[in-house]
């Protein structure tokens, strides 16, 4: 409920609207400085269109709840923070002093884990859960779609992101709205919750 007043104020203090990923970075810290001691945690995938012009976008992403970026020819994943799908995240994770047992980072031999490298609160697993945010900046064109969503959008198993990121898009291109594709994980059904927001340029 905070974040876009953090977001808005930070983008005020920069010089330009290009600076947007700064302000990303300073809002983002500022979140997760304020959750540090929470027991509970959250993902956060943010993106900024500025309201004039919108052929360039930014994206922000801690954790595997996805952002997809579809052109004409291609589409973009946002990077999956999740020590299952991700080899690099689960060794940046141990490196960090956690362990991997089952799917799952661990900070001990007690308490619980998390499939996420990276998250916003988990107090218990701070610091080998990171709340570092990966930022990238998009140039987008009419035609072009956007879709933001939790993982049980992408993974209605609760087992891999990757393996349904093509059918999402294919449903996408087909016309499918936000709608259409939180009915098509509960149709599943999924065992995960399931979030949508779908933008088309």
């Amino acid at each position: 409920e905070n974040f876009s007043d953090m977001f808005f104020k930070a983008l005020e203090n920069t010089a330009l609207v290009s600076q947007a990923k700064e302000a990303l970075q300073l809002s983002l810290k500022k979140l997760a400085q304020k959750l540090q001691h929470y027991d509970a945690g959250t993902t956060a995938s943010v993106v900024y269109l500025p309201y004039n012009p919108t052929t360039t976008i930014y994206t922000a992403v801690i954790g595997d709840s996805p952002i997809i970026l579809g052109k004409s020819s291609h589409y973009w994943v946002s990077p999956q923070h999740n020590v299952r799908s991700n080899p690099l995240e689960l060794k940046a994770a141990q490196e960090r002093g956690g362990f991997y047992s089952g799917g799952y980072i661990f900070k001990g031999l007690h308490g619980n884990g998390l499939q996420m490298s990276r998250a916003l609160g988990d107090a218990e697993l701070h610091p080998v859960v990171s709340s570092e945010p990966e930022i990238h900046t998009h140039t987008v064109a009419d035609g072009d779609f956007l879709l933001i969503g939790t993982d049980g959008l992408f993974d209605p198993s609760n087992e891999n992101t990757k393996g349904s990121v093509g059918e999402i898009v294919s449903l996408i291109e087909a016309g499918a709205d936000a709608h259409a594709l939180v009915q098509h994980a509960l149709d599943i059904p999924t065992r995960d919750n399931v979030t949508a927001i779908l933008y088309r340029f």
